[in-house]
């Protein structure tokens, strides 16, 4: 597949090349407002600087575009990629607010090219033996799921002070916003529908004037509860996940040397498997959903509902912790 790169702004831009290339695809052309560092990249990657979003969009050599602009410039984006009739994948989170998803999402399912929305954790091989044995009933009904989601941006200072990433109006929240998304949805991935949300959100190191770290209890629809934490305080840690079950419970850690192990009061036994540490890129699994051979890694509804539980997390530190219900 031939790929145009919209925009640089996001540091996976690059990762998303790499993909490309390893997979046997092609990079055909990039556009930045950057003219050096489109220009640099286009050195890099051995293709076309387009110093025109339109001339790339025009370009017959473009059959899909990746969207890794600041988040406030998505909709623009998508809506002008799906006008010439290039497929899209999309960088999260899709949108800053429900608003603006709102019209994402009529506009994707007004249109014929395909979408999707990039969520690597749907990936994870561990994550998706996770999901299976949730499904299998080895731990009962689900009572709890924990997420952590959190790096050191604002510990060890990553972003510049005129980056995006730190400008609320253009990227909807500061570290609660950027990793919660990730865990918002694959929450739901893994149980299901959220209804209520409590949250707390906060800027613990001072270091940046956007949050940098959050807490969510969730409700969701199966009764079952959620916590996530997401933030960019961690300087060190494994980013856990757990659930909690009627017989038994699940642990997965980021850590290779933790792994995943699970007890189960149905079978009367630990369960250590063992399973691929090869995963399937998201460049891979967007190639086939757009050529028929796979399904999506997640919809423009995916997309849309993360932003909303993270909103919804945000409203409610707002106003003291209290209760907000989704939808919004």
């Amino acid at each position: 597949m031939k790929f145009g790169i919209v925009s640089l702004a996001h540091m996976h831009a690059y990762s998303y090349a790499s993909q490309i290339l390893e997979s046997g695809n092609q990079i055909t052309g990039v556009w930045d407002e950057d003219e050096e560092q489109g220009n640099s990249f286009s050195k890099k990657y051995n293709t076309h600087y387009y110093s025109k979003l339109e001339d790339l969009l025009s370009s017959t050599e473009v059959e899909a575009v990746i969207i890794t602009s600041p988040t406030s410039e998505h909709y623009q984006h998508i809506k002008l990629a799906l006008e010439h009739n290039k497929h899209v994948l999309c960088e999260k989170p899709m949108c800053t607010n429900v608003a603006e998803g709102k019209k994402i999402v009529e506009l994707v399912n007004s249109s014929a090219p395909k979408f999707m929305m990039s969520f690597p954790s749907r990936l994870d091989p561990g994550n998706i033996l996770m999901k299976n044995l949730i499904y299998q009933g080895i731990i009962g009904d689900v009572l709890e799921l924990k997420v952590r989601v959190a790096h050191s941006a604002a510990i060890d200072g990553w972003f510049e002070k005129n980056s995006w990433f730190i400008n609320s109006t253009k990227s909807g929240g500061g570290g609660f916003f950027d990793l919660g998304v990730h865990g918002a949805d694959l929450m739901r991935w893994l149980i299901g529908e959220i209804e209520k949300v409590h949250g707390l959100v906060v800027n613990l190191t001072k270091r940046y004037e956007v949050d940098d770290h959050g807490i969510s209890i969730m409700k969701f629809s199966n009764g079952a509860l959620g916590i996530l934490e997401a933030g960019w305080t961690q300087s060190y840690g494994y980013n856990p996940i757990e659930v909690y079950g009627s017989l038994g419970f699940i642990f997965k850690s980021s850590s290779p040397e933790l792994n995943l192990k699970a007890y189960s009061k149905k079978l009367n036994s630990w369960i250590v498997p063992d399973f691929p540490r090869e995963r399937e890129t998201v460049i891979q699994r967007f190639v086939d959903f757009v050529n028929g051979k796979k399904e999506t890694l997640a919809s423009v509804e995916d997309g849309y509902k993360a932003t909303e539980i993270i909103q919804a997390t945000y409203i409610s530190s707002n106003f003291d912790s209290r209760t907000v219900n989704v939808p919004l």
